[in-house]
């Protein structure tokens, strides 16, 4: 009978030492510590890239991290992240990845990126993530924030080899300033302070006009023509 569902613990380390005795270990490395009822997980490798509006004309770029640093994902800005370890997936089975819930989905980060592994795949993993929170969170190398659970296929795949990574590719990265909802939020807030500026500055122009208008009538009602001063001349020799 052809194995089929999920692998559990058992079958997980059963399937790890199979595939390293035929010298493609499904995880390198690999620590069984990590070996869940259900799943494996995987760890944040040392390859980051955050995304962020332009300083100087300048964006931002990939960065290495040594082991337990960190960086800050921004609200509303997506990150770029690469797996610590390499996963071999076999052709009998198809894995799924997810982001564990208490390091990330409880802080508001998303999985925006795909959520499966093909059969003979063979690399490092990249996740692109989103933060839908409110504040920055963090995120150091060697945190275990990823997920991956392994299904049987009803048949192998017999395609050919799907060849994976090592570093984050360049041609995932979007050139240029990611429009976001932080970024949105700035654009609309610099505008909005550009309008009261314009609005004051017409206020003030207004009152400045509507203060000589009045000056210049209650002035011209005071001073007596020179009609009105021949008038009163006369009136004053009848009398």
């Amino acid at each position: 009978m052809q194995n089929q569902g999920f692998w559990n613990d058992a079958t997980i380390l059963e399937r790890q030492q199979l595939e390293a005795d035929r010298q493609t270990p499904l995880i390198t490395p690999f620590d069984p510590k990590r070996v869940q009822p259900a799943s494996y997980r995987l760890s944040v490798g040392s390859e980051i890239y955050i995304s962020s509006p332009a300083k100087d004309g300048k964006y931002p770029a990939r960065e290495q991290l040594k082991s337990g640093e960190a960086r800050a994902i921004p609200p509303g800005q997506f990150a770029f992240l690469i797996t610590q370890e390499t996963v071999h997936m076999p052709r009998d089975a198809i894995g799924f990845i997810t982001l564990r819930l208490k390091p990330t989905k409880f802080k508001g980060i998303v999985n925006v990126s795909g959520f499966h592994v093909d059969p003979s795949f063979e690399g490092k993993l990249v996740f692109t993530v989103f933060n839908a929170g409110p504040i920055p969170v963090q995120v150091a190398c060697g945190d275990q924030w990823f997920e991956i659970f392994f299904c049987y296929l009803n048949d192998e795949y017999k395609g050919d080899d799907k060849p994976g990574w090592e570093s984050i590719p360049s041609e995932i990265l979007v050139p240029g300033p990611l429009i976001t909802m932080e970024t949105l939020k700035d654009d609309v807030e610099s505008r909005l302070r550009k309008v009261e500026r314009d609005n004051s500055v017409l206020r003030w122009a207004i009152t400045l006009i509507l203060t000589f208008m009045v000056a210049f009538g209650v002035k011209s009602c005071s001073t007596p023509s020179p009609a009105d001063s021949r008038a009163g001349n006369y009136a004053a020799e009848e009398i």
